[in-house]
């Protein structure tokens, strides 16, 4: 029998101070995979690694490059922009949570880091991008059916044929739309 082996989602934690990595590693390392790097360029470099990391935690103040600086480069480059990228930062300044949403991140979270928020707004972030991913997946496969009619169509298929096509393509799309779309029970 195949056991299918869920896979956590990898979790790429970046801060200069050792003490804010080991927290952060000790209060996730459960729920997910973690790597650590302890600059922007280390960071950069690891996310570009063969295993992406599906999330960022970046801290703002960092000795080479600020996390400002890693993230317009993360999101310049098309291997690592849509890598969601939460920033970190002791910093209570209103202008630097508005300039790392301006640039990129989608989220920002003040330290001291409280355990439960930090837990939540990972989990909300990873997944909102499972359902963009979930969306987009089906738009193609939408997109595909279209173009499926469309050579169809042009097949020179009678017309009591082509609305019997038409019809099965209609049940299949219904179908999969009641799937796709959830059931609220109270």
């Amino acid at each position: 029998m195949k056991h299918n082996k869920v896979i956590k989602p990898l979790l790429l934690v970046v801060d200069d101070d050792p003490e804010t990595l080991v927290m952060i590693d000790e209060l996730l390392r459960d729920e997910y995979r973690i790597k650590v790097a302890t600059s922007g360029s280390n960071a950069i470099d690891i996310a570009k690694d063969e295993d992406i990391p599906d999330l960022i935690l970046l801290d703002i103040m960092m000795p080479d490059l600020s996390g400002f600086d890693t993230c317009c480069l993360l999101k310049a480059d098309p291997a690592t922009k849509s890598i969601p990228i939460i920033f970190l930062t002791a910093s209570t300044d209103n202008d630097s949570e508005v300039k790392g949403l301006e640039i990129g991140a989608a989220d920002f979270i003040s330290k001291p880091i409280r355990p439960a928020i930090l837990k939540l707004r990972i989990h909300n972030i990873l997944r909102m991008k499972q359902l963009q991913k979930r969306i987009a997946s089906y738009a193609l496969m939408q997109k595909n059916k279209v173009e499926e009619l469309s050579v169809k169509a042009d097949s020179g298929l009678s017309l009591k044929e082509h609305v019997a096509f038409l019809e099965e393509q209609l049940k299949t799309y219904k179908d999969s739309y009641d799937r796709f779309v959830g059931r609220h029970k109270k």
